[in-house]
């Protein structure tokens, strides 16, 4: 049976902010310990502050105790799945905007499709648990795009208003 790492010195995982990132904070949701503990690994390691919860039932105790910026979850888990978690994240106005992220080994396009229809901002297949997986860089990208979101999503609002005769508005 696979191990939990246990040889990682304790600030490289225990969520700190570091030094050339904005600390955002994750939330990794896995059932398997060693996957949520390879995750957090990585992740804490790029500099985000990172929670675990082993299903989607902890997860949202988690996600109502402090919102975090972006959720990376698992589909197949007890209690809450993966796709209930995010239909629950996006119900409540206070999660609606946090980004998801599934990350799971059902890689049918009828799960992608379910997974975006539900609302998750990206779905990726999970590797091989022997294989390192990029994760902060997926972290990294779903940052930027969010951004890139919010700043279309400023644009479209002044627009809506410059039609819409609001003489204050800039274009």
């Amino acid at each position: 049976e696979r191990g939990i790492p246990k040889d990682v010195p304790a600030d490289v995982s225990d969520g700190e902010r570091g030094p050339d990132s904005g600390g955002e904070k994750l939330l990794v949701v896995d059932d398997d310990p060693f996957i949520a503990r390879l995750l957090e690994i990585e992740l804490a390691a790029a500099g985000y502050q990172v929670r675990v919860a082993n299903d989607g039932e902890q997860a949202i105790q988690l996600v109502q105790q402090d919102a975090p910026d972006l959720v990376i979850t698992d589909v197949m888990m007890p209690h809450v799945d993966g796709f209930e978690l995010t239909r629950l994240l996006r119900q409540d106005p206070r999660t609606a905007a946090v980004s998801v992220i599934i990350l799971t080994a059902r890689g049918l396009s009828a799960d992608k499709l379910e997974g975006f229809a539900i609302g998750a901002d990206d779905y990726a297949k999970k590797l091989l648990a022997d294989e390192l997986m990029p994760v902060a860089g997926l972290a990294d990208h779903d940052v930027r795009r969010r951004q890139i979101h919010q700043h279309r999503r400023a644009r479209e609002r002044r627009e809506r208003r410059r039609r819409n005769g609001h003489p204050h508005v800039l274009a």
